[in-house]
């Protein structure tokens, strides 16, 4: 675990649903002052699960990871689209500078 320890993948196909939400809702917005941006990104991967099967949170270290947005991963395409958010419309593979894996036992990533 850990943040920073790498670990994850590029973007899959395989649907990764439910650890999302969890991370959205236990680790990235837990807080209560998140609670309209957590409702706001559940509410988007919940609208957009027939059309994506795999999510992405965008964080950005400043110095702690700082939540961005929620997106749709297109594997195919090698990109994820902004779904919800602050973050760019777009994000491709070369432009991450790294892959987290939460891990939904540990809580962390």
């Amino acid at each position: 675990g850990g943040a920073g320890g790498g670990g994850g993948r590029a973007l899959s196909t395989k649907s990764n649903l439910k650890l999302v939400k969890n991370a959205i809702t236990h680790v990235i917005l837990a807080a209560a002052v998140e609670q309209k941006k957590r409702e706001a990104a559940l509410a988007a991967i919940e609208s957009c699960s027939g059309l994506f099967t795999s999510f992405a949170i965008l964080l950005v270290r400043d110095p702690n990871l700082k939540y961005k947005g929620v997106y749709g991963v297109e594997p195919e395409e090698g990109r994820a689209v902004c779904l919800v958010g602050t973050g760019p419309r777009e994000v491709t593979e070369d432009t991450v500078r790294e892959f987290l894996k939460y891990d939904s036992g540990g809580k962390a990533f």
